[in-house]
């Protein structure tokens, strides 16, 4: 359920809102579907929640950098089995 004050809207100042028993009004109420909010005078779509989407994103873009970082600094890096033998100058 939705309210605001009638006096919130400066346009509706000026004016008196009776209700069937001769009741001044003081409050608009309404009501938004489920899958909406009250936002202001009217109902909006609520807020996605982002927080998981965001999280592997983070995620996958760390590793990325972890890997573009190993590759970068392993390049100059040169693994030999049996070293060469020793130069021998004749």
């Amino acid at each position: 359920r939705c309210s605001r004050k009638i006096d919130d809207l400066l346009e509706l100042k000026p004016f008196i809102f009776m209700a069937k028993g001769k009741l001044e009004l003081h409050d608009f109420a309404w009501l938004c579907p489920k899958s909406e909010k009250c936002c202001e005078w009217e109902c909006c779509e609520q807020e996605k929640n982002y927080g998981l989407k965001c999280f592997f994103f983070l995620f996958i873009l760390i590793v990325v950098i972890i890997m573009c970082w190993f590759v970068r600094y392993t390049a100059g890096i040169v693994i030999v089995d049996d070293p060469p033998p020793p130069y021998s100058h004749k």
